[in-house]
């Protein structure tokens, strides 16, 4: 009996320590806990192949000195998601808890990628607004490395901003969407061209309408995004602060 005592509090210990608590002894109170979901959906370059010509002369009598191929930028569609986990919310602080918490995000467009572990939102704006104390102002920037090889090793430096709504009582921010616009390192051809591996896409010169040979440049990003408040993640966050919504394959630096 005495060692099923000691497994039985063994094992209580072993559940409070994983769970998010308000204070030490305290039960789990999901109301100190929440989980944001995040989505950034909108148009980003994508890089196809393509062969160029070159011809010398002029009229009837072109030659055509030989031809390249090139990686060459062409628009595509961005999805980006992310799942913020706070363990300990409070409203005055929601600023720093989203830069701070753990977060998982993966893209699901223009490419799948592997899921990674990091902290990619800087906030400058939050504020709670409204006549009635019931909408939320943010902005800030987000920024998703997806550094592993088989993501092409591309980032994306988005600034977003919108208005959303605030429940003052619970203190939780329930929900604020609106536009984003950035950029992205050089989209990359997912291939072999020649010699190289997923080499970066290039531009045309705008007056030879030949390779602008900058291929390193940034391209563009755009659309909408939005961020959530799940009551349902944020029960199973609760219950254990390691729990999350996927599993993560990938590491950011």
């Amino acid at each position: 009996m005495k060692k099923l005592m000691i497994a039985a509090a063994l094992l209580a210990a072993a559940g409070a320590q994983a769970a998010c608590l308000d204070g030490p002894g305290e039960t789990p109170q999901t109301s100190a806990v929440a989980v944001y979901v995040w989505q950034f959906k909108g148009k980003t370059s994508t890089a196809v192949k393509v062969t160029e010509t070159e011809v010398t002369g002029g009229g009837c009598v072109d030659v055509i000195k030989g031809t390249t191929e090139c990686a060459i930028r062409v628009p595509g569609s961005l999805a980006i998601t992310a799942y913020t986990y706070i363990c300990d919310y409070w409203c005055e602080s929601f600023q720093t808890l989203v830069q701070s918490a753990p977060t998982q995000y993966f893209a699901t467009k223009p490419w799948k990628s592997l899921v990674y572990d990091g902290a990619p939102f800087t906030i400058d704006v939050a504020h709670v607004i409204g006549k009635t104390a019931t909408q939320y102002e943010l902005e800030g920037v987000a920024k998703f490395p997806f550094t592993a090889a088989a993501d092409l090793a591309e980032v994306f430096d988005l600034t977003f901003a919108g208005y959303g709504s605030y429940n003052k009582k619970t203190g939780i921010v329930t929900s604020v969407s609106g536009n984003f616009a950035g950029k992205q390192t050089p989209p990359r051809y997912n291939g072999k061209i020649g010699n190289l591996s997923c080499p970066p896409a290039d531009y045309w010169n705008c007056q030879t309408l030949y390779y602008a040979g900058k291929p390193q440049d940034p391209s563009i990003a755009y659309g909408t995004w939005s961020v959530k408040y799940n009551a349902s993640y944020s029960k199973k966050l609760a219950a254990n602060k390691n729990w999350r919504v996927v599993k993560t394959t990938a590491t950011s630096n």
